[in-house]
């Protein structure tokens, strides 16, 4: 079903009808009436967004919320109109802010669409909260699971596969390259932006293609025009307005800080995005450190609780977990432009330190200073990546396939996949500006 909703940012009218009750035997004056009521009276209210019940909407008339296939929760401008939720049919087109893309477990193989278009013509940014986000997760052989026999060998093929959305899919689509890559998994509490030239409609896209994965999509779509802060810039997949907080990439738990992280966590492949944070007034650098610390671990320790959180791609070896520069990094990893130790950004200068390529990767985050000193991460020694670099952005870069030769040791070789620390968790890392 395809709902035919008039764009949003404009004036709902109500016409009410005023009767005077003159009582027999009552003669008052033509000087004495009121002149501020007459017959008709017409109330006018923005269509803005409003606070439902159960969900956020947009303010209308009961008729024009009926008109848009939306449903009243609640009242908005002072009860003259009603706040109308909508929650898209498979299928359908909508330019009605707020909107919403519901799915509950499915059974059923297929792939369905959903129509966003502009509410105005003067929409720069749609952001989609995933308020729940569930769907089959990617190929995962190993992740981060323990021991020799789990490791991945050259003939089972599995690193082309590993990462990959196999079963279900994800993905936003739009006008001049705006979209978001094919995501799949557990991500509730993401988000995502995708830019709009305030004309052309962007497609949501998901495919199902198993019948025994649970599945739970709880979606709000939000539009918001040029120059909203709280949109932010053009280009942001991802943009984070608090001056502390977690970026965490597609497909990582949404866990408390220090929490183990669990065997077989494996990142997206083929993702190619910007993460962007605002900076607050007063604030010269930020720094991102691993959300989960874990003492370093030696090639011989396997458990799983020596996984940080952070793990992109191989280490160059077994000395050097971590893995700093373009020689170093040419697979998997993060760009974090001029990133440094926090006694460097302190200093406020926004310049590429010279062992810095700005690519980070491997099975810790270090800088290119620390481990020029012979620093190493762990809880006892926790190493910051900072950068005064403006805009305050992080790239995220993870290719088509993964490497998986065989190897013997956990933090170094050609595999991603073998013993813990792993190379394809992906990453989660708490920041802090100052």
């Amino acid at each position: 079903m395809t709902n035919q909703i008039p764009k949003t940012g404009g004036i709902s009218s109500l016409v009410i009808i005023a009767i005077s009750l003159i009582c027999a035997g009552s003669c008052e004056k033509e000087s004495l009436r009121d002149a501020k009521f007459s017959i008709f009276q017409i109330i006018k209210f923005q269509n803005a967004p409003c606070i439902g019940g159960t969900r956020n909407g947009t303010c209308f008339t009961s008729a024009e919320c009926e008109s848009a296939g939306g449903t009243e929760d609640g009242d908005c401008a002072d009860g003259f109109g009603k706040c109308c939720v909508t929650i898209l049919s498979d299928g359908a087109t909508t330019s009605l802010n707020q909107s919403y893309v519901v799915k509950t477990s499915s059974s059923i193989l297929s792939t369905t669409t959903f129509t966003i278009c502009p509410c105005s013509s003067d929409v720069c940014r749609i952001r989609f909260d995933f308020t729940a986000f569930t769907l089959a997760g990617p190929f995962s052989y190993v992740g981060t699971q323990n021991g020799a026999s789990n490791m991945m060998t050259a003939k089972d093929g599995a690193g082309i596969a590993l990462g990959d959305c196999q079963t279900d899919t994800f993905s936003i689509t739009g006008s001049q390259n705006s979209g978001t890559p094919i995501i799949c998994g557990t991500n509730t509490g993401q988000h995502v932006f995708v830019d709009s030239d305030g004309q052309n409609c962007h497609t949501v896209s998901l495919g199902i293609g198993s019948a025994t994965a649970t599945r739970n999509l709880d979606i709000m779509v939000t539009q918001f025009r040029c120059g909203e802060e709280v949109g932010g810039p053009a280009g942001c997949l991802q943009w984070h307005m608090n001056p502390t907080g977690k970026i965490r990439s597609f497909n990582f738990p949404n866990q408390a800080n220090n929490a183990v992280v669990a065997a077989g966590v494996t990142h997206l492949s083929n993702q190619n995005y910007n993460i962007c944070v605002r900076r607050p007034a007063g604030v010269s650098f930020i720094c991102y450190t691993q959300c989960t610390n874990v003492a370093g671990a030696a090639a011989a320790n396997t458990a799983s609780t020596a996984q940080a959180s952070f793990g992109v791609s191989v280490a160059p070896d077994a000395a050097a977990k971590s893995g700093v520069g373009v020689a170093n990094c040419n697979a998997d990893y993060l760009t974090i432009p001029g990133g440094t130790s926090a006694a460097i950004a302190a200093l406020a200068i926004p310049a590429v330190p010279a062992a810095n390529a700005n690519r980070f990767c491997g099975r810790e985050l270090a800088t290119a200073d620390s481990l020029a000193n012979g620093v190493t991460n762990g809880v006892a020694n926790v190493v910051s990546v900072c950068t005064a670099t403006l805009p305050f952005r992080v790239g995220v870069h993870f290719d088509t396939d993964e490497e998986h030769t065989l190897v013997a040791t956990a933090n170094t070789g050609n595999s991603e996949a073998a013993v813990p620390p792993g190379g394809i968790i992906g990453f989660s890392l708490c920041y802090t500006t100052a």
